[in-house]
């Protein structure tokens, strides 16, 4: 899965460019925990090409938010397509992920959690 890393400030923000799902969302985790392993602390990942998420694809955002938690990281997850909010909303965790509506807002958001 290619994430299309991009740095904004000490942010840096991951943009799968396809669907999240069982075939592909371990390579997500991983990726995600090797940018961890290198020492950021400030993630963003856009999700506004990720059209299409099963429910390990789900899964997998939550590891990533409990990655996020136990190492004390700042996160957020934006541009949310509405197939995956709406999953997200099904799943009654919408309210799990720090969500943010734009990049923008996302980066402000990480700046004020600092």
């Amino acid at each position: 899965m290619n994430l299309n890393p991009k740095t904004v400030g000490d942010v840096l923000i991951l943009q799968p460019s396809e669907k999240i799902t069982m075939a592909n969302c371990e390579q997500l985790r991983d990726q995600f925990l090797e940018y961890v392993k290198k020492g950021r602390r400030k993630l963003a990942l856009d999700l506004s090409h990720v059209d299409y998420m099963d429910s390990a694809g789900l899964a997998a955002l939550v590891e990533i938010v409990k990655i996020g938690l136990s190492d004390h990281l700042r996160l957020r997850f934006f541009a949310i397509q509405s197939q995956v909010r709406s999953l997200m909303e099904v799943a009654h965790l919408h309210d799990v992920f720090p969500l943010a509506e734009s990049e923008a807002e996302a980066l402000e958001a990480l700046q004020k959690d600092a």
